[in-house]
């Protein structure tokens, strides 16, 4: 009776043992199944001498209790028809076992065909990984490049500001140049009007001079009318003082006048200077207002590239978690999947609706029957994808590169945006060109 029990947990425990999955690879499955079938053998024999012991000590037992029941020859009756019902059941459950082995084996097998799948799977994901890790270094060295090129944008602003002070600087000297000259001018014609001042007294004592010399002539000729004439000379003389006064006060007069209106022109020209000193204060205010505004700018623009910059790395990792999503469900409707790496993947029945696959590599993808209906394929390259019966509809395929792409025959099209797109063909379709 137990030994049928002990048979079929044997069988339960190796076949246990089989079912365990291997993940090695390179192991030959014939020698692991003869290895199994030699512990299968030893094991049975154990169990059989086990249950042979076993067995010795039982009837001894059944023997005295039906002597004591006095039913010996009915208790052995029933034995037997017990144990033949037992092996019946042993041996069934012997080829249900074996079954049931055959049955793991496969499954092992198909496990390990799956695990050389995954390698594979594994081995693509690196490959992919590797394509990633060298887009990032092109990254890297163009954004280096940028910062490069802005350090020599930021020196050739600094210089062009440089080449600005210097002609500032060279206009305010010409302009102090211009004052010395005006003064120098102003100097000499001062001057000049003195001269001629000294001149004309100069010749006025000169006539006065003649005029005595005249009158001294007359008066020694008219001696008889000396007393007229020195009352005549005596009343020219006051007269001619009175005139000399009255030349001496004009000509005081006109020095004054002349006085007032140098007073003046300095003063007008003070006023000149000083609306010229507010001007180029008011100029360098503009100029350092200027400055500070293309500074801000500057700042502005600065502060803009790196949200610019803040956006683009979002997008990316957003891009990536979405990648991960669409490998690990096949699903992943109105995604940032802007320039992902799709190429080879298996897509097929992806759901990508309204997704946007700007610029993303498809090239080699699988998208069998996929759902890319109103999907943003803008600058995508899907050469050699398969597209067999993929859903386009009212997608954006402008500058989309479908050269050598299969099927794409059976792709629904109704509604997709073809502009500068290039087809299967090779040739380009702008049809959906405005």
């Amino acid at each position: 009776m137990l030994k049928p029990f002990f048979k079929f947990l044997t069988f339960t425990l190796v076949f246990s043992v089989i079912h365990t999955p291997n993940v090695s690879f390179g192991v030959d499955l014939d020698d692991s199944i003869n290895s199994v079938r030699k512990k299968m053998d030893n094991v049975m024999k154990e169990l059989d001498q086990t249950i042979n012991n076993l067995e010795q000590d039982h009837p001894k037992k059944e023997r005295t209790l039906a002597t004591e029941k006095g039913d010996q020859k009915k208790l052995i009756t029933e034995k037997s028809d017990q144990e033949k019902l037992v092996t019946e059941k042993a041996e069934q459950e012997r080829f249900a076992a074996d079954k049931e082995g055959q049955e793991i084996l496969t499954s092992e097998k198909a496990e390990q065909e799956n695990l050389a799948t995954e390698k594979a799977e594994q081995e693509n994901l690196a490959t992919e990984k590797a394509e990633q890790e060298r887009l990032a270094a092109e990254k890297a060295e163009q954004e280096r490049l940028a910062a490069e090129k802005a350090e020599q944008e930021n020196l050739a602003a600094e210089k062009a500001e440089q080449e600005r002070l210097a002609a500032e600087k060279a206009e305010q000297e010409k302009l102090a140049t211009e004052k010395a000259e005006q003064e120098k001018l102003a100097t000499e014609k001062a001057e000049q009007e003195k001269l001629a001042a000294e001149k004309a007294e100069q010749e006025r004592l000169a006539a006065e001079k003649a005029e005595q010399e005249k009158l001294a002539t007359e008066k020694a000729e008219q001696e008889n009318l000396a007393a007229e004439k020195a009352e005549q000379e005596r009343l020219a003389a006051e007269k001619a003082e009175q005139e000399r006064l009255a030349a001496e006060k004009a000509e005081q007069e006109r020095l004054a006048a002349e006085k007032a209106e140098q007073e003046r022109l300095a003063a007008e020209k003070a006023e000149q200077e000083r609306l010229a000193a507010e001007k180029a204060e008011q100029e360098r205010l503009a100029a350092e207002k200027a400055e500070q505004e293309r500074l801000a700018a500057e700042k502005a623009e600065q502060e803009r590239l790196a949200a610019e910059k803040a956006e683009q790395e979002r997008l990316v990792v957003e891009m990536e978690a979405n990648v991960s999503k669409l490998k690990s469900t096949n699903k992943c409707q109105n995604c940032n999947l802007i320039r992902a790496n799709l190429s080879r993947g298996n897509l097929y029945k992806a759901d990508l609706y309204r997704a946007n696959l700007k610029s993303a590599d498809l090239k080699d993808a699988n998208l069998m029957e996929a759902n890319l209906g109103k999907a943003n394929l803008t600058d995508a390259n899907l050469a050699r994808a398969n597209l067999s019966g993929v859903n386009l509809k009212d997608a954006n395929l402008s500058g989309a590169n479908l050269k050598e792409a299969s099927r794409l025959y059976s792709a629904k099209l109704s509604g997709a945006i073809l502009c500068h797109t290039i087809m299967a063909d090779g040739k380009e379709n702008n049809s959906g060109c405005d």
